[in-house]
């Protein structure tokens, strides 16, 4: 009797320490449900498309979705046998719900089980109330590949922007010093088509928006048009010395292509990303300077068709002014800035750019040699360097840009004094 006792008592410490490891196994293998995306109710403004997701491993039973603020408990979602995962899109409008402006919480309680569930508090701002735009001025017609100026009068905006298309020009809350005033400049660039609105777009931090349509209409503009053919022997004595060992094997062709539009578009791309960063204030003064004694070879605008033996192979935009005057002349910089870039690109070789504040910068390309550093101030006048065949270049000669906010722009314009005086400063000075 004993030993069997004594078996049953075995047999029963076995199974007590089986189902406490099985229901060890079971609470600590369960998985809260996660929740991704919850930071965007931390701002809730007058309107506003809120996307979170719950996942799990386990079916989720429930997920609910609270604004809590004083006495008042506003349920936004409250939704049954979810499934593993899935993601909500809510319109939120404080307003609709009696949420007034000020602090509240939104309260997110996903559940699993009883055992498994995930809460999460989030400390929210409400602001339904958008900035307000006192007035705005614009330069009334703009042509492409020109550029234009923007003034506006804004109140309680954290960000003011031009919106041009897909095109977004931010604007400098530094306008000459006045309170409130938002400037800048914006570019038609030769993609956009004629007839495009333009609006000044503020925001107030919170996701609380405005805008306004600008009195300004975009016009066409005619540019010439030419066919190039490309001989062998070009190809042979300016394409291939450009290339390095790995593009040795390249068709006359592909190697013609990987300059002209691969090489050319990885410039365009570096010189956009350089032209995010300007200066908020306004440093050039005065009409821009064109190289002193210098012949134009090519204009702003040109549209080039490549062809070899007979078929077309490329196309090309030339996107400032081709300039020369003699062998290695001094270049100088065409007005007040700050140099922000020196170094070598692949089509503009051995470059300088310099920043004028409001988005506006030129470029110098081509260079045989710099003299000038980063970060340094220069005068309209200066030296900055020596003319050259640097980069895609068949002949000395300086390749000379304009930029607004990283668009290439004419730079004929920029040499019109009168140009600069109706078009840009009699919206800037008024």
């Amino acid at each position: 009797m004993k030993r069997k006792s004594k078996g049953k008592g075995i047999f029963l410490g076995i199974a007590v320490v089986l189902a406490a490891f099985l229901i060890s196994y079971y609470f600590f293998s369960i998985k809260d449900p996660v929740i991704t995306g919850y930071e965007t109710f931390q701002k809730l403004p007058r309107e506003k498309h809120v996307i979170f997701t719950v996942r799990n491993d386990r079916p989720i039973k429930s997920v609910t979705v609270s604004v809590v603020q004083g006495l008042r408990h506003v349920t936004v979602i409250d939704d049954k046998n979810v499934g593993k995962e899935k993601s909500y899109d809510i319109l939120l409008q404080p307003r609709h719900f009696a949420i007034e402006d000020g602090k509240a919480n939104v309260l997110i309680d996903a559940r699993s089980s009883l055992f498994s569930n995930t809460k999460i508090s989030i400390n929210s701002t409400v602001d339904t109330v958008p900035p307000v735009i006192k007035q705005v001025t614009s330069t009334p017609f703009v042509r492409e590949g020109s550029a234009g100026a923007v003034k506006a009068r804004v109140l309680g905006a954290e960000s003011v922007y031009v919106k041009m298309g897909s095109y977004e020009f931010p604007m400098s809350g530094s306008c000459d010093g006045q309170k409130d005033v938002y400037c800048t400049l914006f570019p038609v660039p030769l993609s956009v088509s004629p007839g495009t609105e333009l609006q000044v777009v503020v925001d107030d931090g919170n996701d609380n928006y405005r805008s306004e349509k600008l009195d300004t209409a975009i016009g066409s503009k005619k540019f010439r048009q030419s066919k190039i053919d490309v001989t062998d022997k070009f190809i042979e004595r300016h394409i291939v010395p450009l290339l390095g060992k790995a593009d040795k094997g390249l068709s006359e062709v592909a190697a013609f292509r990987k300059v002209n539009e691969t090489w050319r578009r990885q410039d365009n791309s570096e010189i956009a990303e350089i032209g995010q960063h300007s200066e908020g204030d306004r440093l050039w003064r005065g009409r821009f300077m064109q190289l002193r004694g210098s012949r134009v070879f090519a204009r702003f605008g040109d549209k080039r068709d490549y062809y070899y033996h007979g078929e077309k192979i490329s196309t090309s935009r030339h996107l400032g002014y081709d300039l020369a005057s003699y062998k290695h002349a001094p270049v100088t910089a065409a007005n007040d800035g700050i140099v922000v870039y020196v170094g070598d690109l692949q089509i503009y070789g051995r470059a300088v750019i310099v920043d004028h504040g409001f988005g506006l910068m030129s470029l110098y390309g081509h260079m045989s040699k710099t003299s000038v550093r980063a970060g340094e101030h220069v005068a309209k006048g200066q030296v900055i360097g020596r003319t050259g065949n640097t980069g895609l270049a068949l002949g000395d000669h300086l390749h000379f840009g304009i930029y607004v906010h990283g668009v290439p722009v004419n730079p004929l314009d920029w040499w019109d004094p009168n140009w600069i005086r109706i078009k840009i400063m009699g919206v800037l000075s008024s």
